[in-house]
């Protein structure tokens, strides 16, 4: 059986997606520098080791499934502790942001796993 809200999580998905890239286009065209969603994400990124660890670990999240399925207390102690962890960073200069978005890779497939549905 589908789960009850699949397919409006996708239009919303897809609708955030559309409204982005619309946006950075409207903002690429701009005669301005700097201004695009990836311009200020790489520019805050050295700045604050919070955004690539964040990212990272939504990357690790979404990409790097579990087989097992674990209890839900260990899946919101993982996410509290990579949002603290987060927080924390986001004071923090990153020179080399991508050490952090690595970490946060690994962080986030080790305390934030998704459980791999099978079809």
């Amino acid at each position: 059986m589908t789960p009850p809200l699949k397919k409006p999580t996708i239009i919303v998905m897809i609708g955030a997606v559309v409204a982005l890239v619309g946006y950075d286009i409207f903002a690429f065209v701009e005669p301005s520098d700097g201004d695009t969603i990836s311009e200020v994400t790489q520019e805050g990124s050295f700045d604050h080791a919070g955004i690539p660890f964040a990212l990272g670990a939504l990357l690790g999240h979404f990409l790097i499934p579990t087989s097992k399925k674990r209890p839900a207390w260990l899946k919101w102690s993982g996410l509290g502790a990579l949002v603290a962890g987060s927080t924390a960073l986001f004071f923090v200069r990153a020179d080399t942001p991508i050490l952090f978005a690595l970490a946060g890779i690994l962080c986030g497939a080790t305390a934030w796993p998704l459980h791999r549905v099978k079809k």
